[in-house]
C-alpha cells in the first residue's frame, strides 16, 4: 500500500493500539468537539471497519432514497484485487470532520514507519514531534524505517535509533 497511500514511499504509516468496544475494533478518540457531537457514534471510541473485498461493484448509492448505512457499506467495499491490503477504515461524514484533524489519545500511537524514500528533513521533523509530544509525556512510540529487500520482492522494516 506504500505506493498508493504514502506518496510513493515518501510518507509514513502510523500504527495504533486498538481496543474492543461493543464487539468492534476501535481507537480511543480524544476530540472534545466530537465528544460533544449530537450523534452518539462519536462519543468515545471510533469504530475501525474491515474493508469488504468483492469482484462485483456495490450498488450505487442513491442520495435521495438510500439511508446512511447503505453509504457506509459502499465506502467499505473494494475490488478483490486489493484484498492483500487487509485494509480497515474509520468512516465519518465529511460535514462532521469539517476539514479538521481527528484527535486520538496519545497513548494509542504505537509506531511510525517511514517509507523507503522519506526525506531526512521529513524524518527530522517527525522525530522532533514525537519527542516533544509523545516521548516527553511518557508515551512510547517505535520509529521504524522501510527498505527494499535486495533478494526478495518485499520490504524490510527495521527500528531506527
Amino acid at each position: 500500500m506504500w505506493s498508493h497511500y504514502s506518496n510513493s514511499h515518501r510518507g509514513l504509516c502510523i500504527g495504533f493500539e486498538t481496543i474492543i468496544d461493543h464487539n468492534s475494533l476501535c481507537i480511543k478518540a480524544d476530540d472534545p468537539i466530537l465528544n460533544n457531537h449530537k450523534d452518539s457514534i462519536y462519543h468515545g471510541p471510533l469504530s475501525i471497519n474491515k474493508v469488504k473485498y468483492q469482484s462485483n461493484c456495490p450498488e450505487p448509492y442513491d442520495f435521495i432514497l438510500s439511508d446512511a448505512n447503505h453509504l457506509y457499506e459502499f465506502f467499505k467495499t473494494k475490488n478483490v484485487d486489493w484484498q492483500y491490503e487487509k485494509e480497515r477504515r474509520i468512516i465519518m461524514p465529511y460535514k462532521d470532520i469539517n476539514k479538521r484533524l481527528i484527535r486520538f489519545e496519545k497513548s494509542a500511537l504505537k509506531e511510525v514507519i517511514f517509507g523507503c524514500k522519506a526525506s531526512a528533513e521529513f524524518k527530522q521533523q517527525l522525530f522532533k514531534l514525537i519527542k516533544d509530544e509523545y516521548t516527553s509525556k511518557s508515551c512510547n512510540v517505535d520509529i521504524l524505517q522501510c527498505s527494499v529487500d535486495r533478494n526478495e520482492y518485499r520490504l524490510n522494516i527495521i527500528e531506527m535509533h
